[in-house]
């Protein structure tokens, strides 16, 4: 990117990198949290028997070794592709589809755990025939937090 030995010295000094180690766990997708107190990824787990996806959080200041929690998703089907936070980066919602069931999970950082799911089917009451798309990685539905405590969910049903 940089020809020049002091620009590529300075660009690199711009930045704090770390190296986040998720034992060998393929990685979907990572943020930072908006408090810059987490790193937060997506990981596949396999092995399990069943789809599963863990989110991880590690700790930025107690070093990323190990996650500082972890929340498990499994499913038939899982399509999950973003984390959502709410605006001070404490609570995270995960939208995703299993096999036609749409799903928002809440996680308080603070708690360090899943405070709620959704079924977002049950809700609106939807039937459960909205099936991923084979090689798409996208889980047909999103959100977004529109307050601290109110979550936007946009899905796409498909008519069966």
């Amino acid at each position: 990117m940089f020809t020049d030995p002091i620009a590529r010295k300075k660009f690199k000094a711009l930045a704090r990198r770390y190296n986040v180690p998720t034992m060998g766990a393929p990685i979907i997708n990572l943020w930072l949290s908006f408090d810059s107190a987490y790193v937060l990824a997506l990981c596949v787990i396999r092995g399990k028997g069943q789809d599963c996806v863990e989110m991880r959080a590690y700790d930025i200041d107690s070093g990323l070794n190990e996650p500082a929690f972890t929340v498990e998703y499994t499913g038939k089907y899982l399509k999950m592709l973003t984390i959502e936070q709410n605006q001070d980066g404490k609570m995270f919602a995960l939208p995703y589809n299993d096999h036609g069931k749409f799903f928002v999970g809440i996680v308080n950082s603070e708690l360090g755990k899943q405070v709620k799911q959704i079924n977002v089917n049950h809700v609106l009451n939807i039937d459960e025939e909205s099936i991923p798309i084979d090689g798409v990685k996208y889980p047909m539905i999103s959100c977004c937090f529109t307050s601290p405590n109110v979550i936007f969910v946009s899905l796409f049903h498909r008519f069966t």
